[in-house]
């Protein structure tokens, strides 16, 4: 009776891991890309911000400063939005520019590569003004920017204009992505990033427009409250399905990710060791770029989580979650071989190669402690969240959802109760 029980369980732990796409063997599960992306990291790093905004709690007139903290954290890839209404000057169909283009010259001075969003119009019906505002942006924009998202959140359009359907989408975006690659064919075109990729909002979009309107898929997911990063596995693997079923085979960027620490939502702390576990999973399951919600946190009512997602305050000082991208982006730089992602137990471990040659693993636990028997073969050193370096004194540890760094050269192996892992 054991014999049976025991064949019929393992029948089910193969179910689960063709399911999420891993490798499994006793309680070890090792995660695969899900979706179409490179073997070595592109520039893999993002940051929102609202540096093209003018007013309180915006970042236009401070926005010297606000480059200054992104050049800190070493991020290449900044995401905002190029506003409609911002561009109107009087009644003219002539587009003015000054407001974004003294953006744009600290942007292109610190080297910036940008992501700009091509924002909705007043009225999401009027596709002729669609079209020539699309048209002038890009054309303006041609030498600087040539990646462009295709509005933010148009799954969420509804919320301000009732009547909007995922057809009036369809329709702006193939006029949109036609408009944007004649007038700048080196130009990439993103798909909107949406609120909810799983949602029927895509697949709606996607039959109705055939789907070929579209370089990049984009999408948006939040890890807020009680939601940790381990669970992205899942949302990753549900996506996966979904374009499987749609016949999407594109690289996948994220584009809003984020833990807002407003009151009732989570602390700072938890900002700090959820940020890490998001990338890293991410490049793991196959995302190219993660995008970091947002740059600043404006404070302005204590109540509106949108007020506290930065990873600096209002008045530019860090939050613990800057030091925590600032030493991963230093410890997995670009040009680092994709990480894998293992987990064994509660215990995950990501392991990377970095261009200089040295082999690094980072080791966490979704949530609470646990002690293990870690060997360490070859010679190391340990970093915590912060990048200070950290001893280990005995063999018998305690790992935490702080996310512990080991770096040392090709030859290093690791070991957590005798199950090694030592390959890329």
């Amino acid at each position: 009776m054991f014999m049976a029980f025991e064949k019929v369980v393992n029948k089910v732990v193969v179910i689960i891991c063709m399911t999420l796409n891993v490798s499994c063997f006793a309680d070890n599960y090792e995660y695969l890309p899900l979706f179409k992306c490179t073997e070595i990291l592109d520039n893999p790093y993002g940051i929102c911000s609202h540096i093209n905004t003018p007013g309180k709690g915006y970042e236009y007139d401070s926005r010297e400063q606000e480059l200054a903290m992104i050049n800190k954290v070493g991020v290449q890839w900044l995401r905002t939005g190029f506003n409609w209404w911002s561009f109107i000057d009087s009644n003219s169909d002539i587009l003015s520019f000054s407001h974004y283009d003294k953006v744009m010259e600290p942007v292109i001075s610190n080297r910036k590569s940008m992501l700009g969003i091509l924002m909705n119009l007043d009225n999401p019906y009027k596709i002729d003004k669609w079209e020539d505002y699309v048209s002038q942006v890009v054309q303006h924009y041609g030498g600087v920017i040539n990646y462009w998202e295709m509005i933010n959140e148009a799954d969420y359009i509804h919320f301000r204009v009732p009547t909007y359907r995922s057809i009036d989408y369809a329709r702006l975006y193939k006029v949109g992505y036609e408009v944007v690659k004649k007038t700048n064919p080196k130009a990439t075109v993103l798909f909107s990033g949406l609120a909810d990729a799983n949602s029927l909002f895509m697949d709606s979009v996607i039959l109705q427009s055939s789907g070929a309107f579209f370089d990049i898929m984009n999408i948006h997911h939040y890890a807020n409250k009680k939601v940790e990063p381990e669970s992205f596995i899942t949302y990753y693997t549900q996506l996966k399905s979904k374009f499987e079923k749609l016949k999407i085979d594109k690289h996948v960027w994220m584009t809003e990710t984020g833990c807002t620490t407003a009151n009732n939502w989570a602390t700072e702390e938890t900002q700090m060791l959820r940020l890490p576990r998001i990338f890293l999973i991410s490049f793991a399951l196959g995302i190219e770029k993660v995008f970091w919600y947002k740059s600043r946190s404006n404070e302005l009512n204590v109540d509106d989580k949108e007020c506290f997602f930065g990873l600096w305050h209002n008045d530019y000082s860090p939050k613990p979650a800057f030091y925590a991208y600032q030493t991963l982006v230093k410890l997995c730089p670009d040009k680092s071989m994709r990480p894998t992602l293992l987990r064994r137990g509660n215990i995950y471990i990501s392991k990377w190669i970095r261009p200089d040659g040295k082999v690094v693993y980072g080791l966490w636990t979704s949530k609470g402690n646990e002690m293990t028997i870690l060997n360490v073969n070859g010679k190391y050193t340990c970093y915590d969240i912060y990048g200070n370096e950290k001893r280990i004194q005995r063999k018998e540890i305690e790992i935490t959802p702080s996310i512990l760094y080991i770096v040392g050269g090709k030859k290093l192996k690791l070991s957590i109760d005798s199950n090694t892992f030592n390959s890329i």
